[in-house]
Order: structure tokens, then sequence, then C-alpha cells
């Protein structure tokens, strides 16, 4: 039934918009905790001034201490946004 394609095509387009609109999202934040995605790194592409904080990675630094890294930094920049 050609009615299904049209409906499973729009529901495809909406989809892929949600999805840019969360990367061009994520990619307004000073940090950027996540997972191994192609959506979290397509935010890197659209920024490469976030700041990584990758939850699959084998780190000791528990996320708090990262972000308190990075805060200590950036400290005349006010409290971090996400």
């Amino acid at each position: 039934d050609w009615s299904s394609d049209v409906c499973s095509s729009d529901l495809h387009h909406r989809t892929n918009i949600e999805v840019l609109r969360d990367i061009y999202a994520m990619s307004r934040c000073k940090i950027l905790i996540h997972g191994r995605s192609a959506v979290s790194e397509s935010v890197f592409y659209v920024n490469p001034d976030v700041v990584s904080i990758d939850i699959d990675k084998n780190t000791s630094m528990t996320i708090h201490e990262e972000i308190s890294k990075h805060h200590r930094s950036n400290s005349d920049d006010g409290p971090p946004s996400f």
C-alpha cells in the first residue's frame, strides 16, 4: 500500500529533523556527558570546543571530578552550563 510508504517516509523525515535539532542543541553546551553514538560524535563536528566526558571510556575520574576539573580551568566563565 503506497499510503503506508508515504506515512513511513514522513515519520522518517520527522525523526531526522528531531535528531538534527538535538545535535545543534547539544553543540551549544560547554560540556557534553555522553556515550558513544553517531549523534554525540556529530556534536563535536558542529562545535569542536565542547568538552567531552565520555561515560563509555575507562577513566579513573568520576563525572563530577571531570566537570570540577573543567570548571576550575575556566573559573572566570561562571558555573558550567549543561
